[in-house]
């Protein structure tokens, strides 16, 4: 062994040491849930894989120990040149720059990742609690990420329960199951499981009671000092300006009374709050494919094709037509040849007003007020116009038997034809015989429309109604809040106005007292001039100073 080796060896020795009952912990839990096999097959897997949006660095292998390091103080990593970052951490642990251990800096969370596969050198970058750059000392916070081949549950569990019992108790409740880590999450009931393997049973056991088991689900970090996602508060390279935590207004006394905004969602409620529908993460999909809207199927039916050709004529019964036979508007057309053939793409200028609505509805979270507005208006017009034609297809009966308009009649099914009185045959009409010929054909009756229908086309209006004052509540509480920011900002030119005004009354106060303190002056003078005649006066002399050879 050469002496750098041993060197290297000794102040991993010393590492290990110094690590305590810490290192211990992930030890143990990377020796039960860490994978046996290889991992090279695994990373080639991965590098055959596709990049989504932009190219990735090489995958880390499977089987080394992930440290990950959370810089505090405002020091920002991702500035800094990796070598540089790389030689400040090897520092800290006392390693030589030929170690393999890579490092890998992540731009969205703020956080240092540093890959290696020696357990005793895993243990030294744990250890680590400052970081020196130019000569400033900066606080880190490590933790040791799980294993590859392992997944993380919760259950709740009374907080009369002591915490250094939890994991032997549920490693005896359970041995069917490999656990090798489980805490409890501040001084909440929440219990945090690692589990060996990709699934998270559904119930645990513990001192003889089944509780339920769910998976952890990872939280949207927000930062509240420049309200930002992605990254916390603590390790925010920003400057640390004057800005309110709850609403994100900069320059305000701490002590101001403000309606609190969401970071993640844009909502009226502290950041990270339960109340956020939205602070957890989603997993996206690796692989981006088509949505159904945009790739038309040949195997569909097309329901504008139905309403380009408008109303059709109903067919009688036949009586060589079968009970099971399907008329031909209710077939599925045939695949076309021609690749290129659009005569069954749906048009996409042509949408009901169905389609508007839902779509008008579904505003996004940082959209403008002006839009806020524009928008209302266009859904109070469609609201009114549907109001007018479903009074005017509406039969009179049904319009005293209602209170409120329940539904109105499609435009594409025709007006109910009322049943007309046969009258008795008069002596014209037995008498004279009729010209069939010049008669025109007789309609047929069709069939009204039903009462399911005009149910389900009452609640569609009262679903828009509902949207509608939902949409006027959110546009009252912009304001609510436009107002109150407008009321903050006159105050704060109130306070100044009125600082200004003092300052101005002790000016004039000053120079009143200089010009009596002047005129008791004089007055003095021209007594001891009366008295002492003698005393010779020097006038005032309005002639500048004599110039001594220096320029302004």
């Amino acid at each position: 062994m050469s002496g750098g080796a041993q060197r290297d060896a000794a102040s991993v020795a010393a590492g290990v040491a110094a690590g305590g009952d810490a290192a211990r912990s992930w030890r143990a839990l990377h020796a039960d849930l860490r994978p046996t096999g290889s991992s090279a097959d695994t990373c080639a897997a991965d590098l055959k894989k596709p990049s989504s949006w932009e190219p990735k660095p090489p995958p880390l292998p499977d089987a080394d120990y992930k440290v990950i390091l959370r810089i505090r103080g405002g020091l920002d990593c991702t500035k800094l040149h990796p070598c540089v970052l790389r030689q400040l951490v090897l520092k800290a642990v006392g390693l030589p720059i030929s170690s393999p251990d890579q490092i890998r800096v992540n731009p969205t969370s703020h956080t240092v990742l540093v890959s290696t596969s020696s357990m005793d050198r895993a243990d030294l970058y744990h250890n680590i609690r400052t970081l020196k750059f130019n000569g400033v000392p900066y606080e880190v916070v490590t933790h040791v990420a799980d294993p590859v081949d392992s997944c993380r549950g919760r259950f709740h569990l009374p907080l009369d329960y002591a915490d250094e019992e939890i994991l032997p108790t549920l490693q005896r409740c359970n041995p069917a199951m490999t656990i090798g880590a489980a805490r409890r999450l501040s001084t909440t009931e929440t219990i945090l499981v690692v589990f060996r393997g990709t699934h998270v049973p559904f119930y645990i056991n513990y001192e003889g009671c089944t509780l339920r088991c769910r998976p952890f689900r990872l939280k949207v970090e927000a930062c509240t000092r420049c309200r930002k996602i992605g990254h916390r508060q603590d390790v925010c390279p920003s400057t640390p300006d004057a800005i309110c935590h709850k609403c994100g207004l900069k320059d305000s006394s701490m002590d101001h009374e403000c309606e609190p905004v969401c970071v993640v969602c844009g909502g009226a409620h502290i950041t990270c709050s339960p109340l956020c529908k939205q602070r957890y993460k989603t997993k996206t999909p690796k692989y981006q494919t088509p949505k159904p809207s945009e790739v038309p199927s040949s195997r569909t039916p097309s329901l504008n094709r139905s309403q380009e050709r408008g109303p059709q004529r109903g067919r009688s019964k036949s009586k060589r037509r079968g009970p099971n036979s399907t008329p031909k508007e209710l077939d599925f057309p045939t695949q076309s040849t021609n690749p290129h053939s659009t005569s069954h793409l749906p048009n996409p200028l042509k949408v009901s007003w169905a389609q508007a609505a839902s779509s008008n509805c579904s505003l996004s979270q940082n959209i403008s007020l002006e839009k806020v507005l524009a928008e209302n208006a266009s859904l109070k017009a469609e609201i009114q116009k549907l109001k007018l034609e479903l009074q005017s297809r509406m039969p009179l009966s049904n319009l005293s038997q209602h209170s409120e308009p329940r539904s109105f009649i499609p435009a594409q099914s025709p007006p109910a034809v009322e049943p007309t009185i046969p009258l008795p045959p008069t002596d014209m009409d037995t008498t004279m015989p009729r010209d069939t010929s010049q008669l025109p054909p007789s309609n047929k009756r069709k069939t009204p429309a039903t009462p399911r229908e005009e149910e389900s086309l009452s609640d569609t209006v009262l679903t828009l109604n509902d949207r509608i004052n939902a949409l006027e509540n959110k546009t009252q509480k912009k304001f609510a809040v436009i107002e109150s920011k407008i009321s903050h900002i006159e105050s704060r030119f109130t306070a100044q106005e009125t600082g200004q005004a003092a300052i101005n009354d002790k000016l004039d106060k000053f120079l009143d007292f200089v010009q009596t303190q002047m005129q008791q002056t004089t007055a003095w003078i021209a007594a001891v001039t009366a008295n002492n005649p003698n005393i010779a006066v020097p006038a005032f002399s309005p002639t500048p100073p004599p110039d001594n050879g220096c320029k302004p």
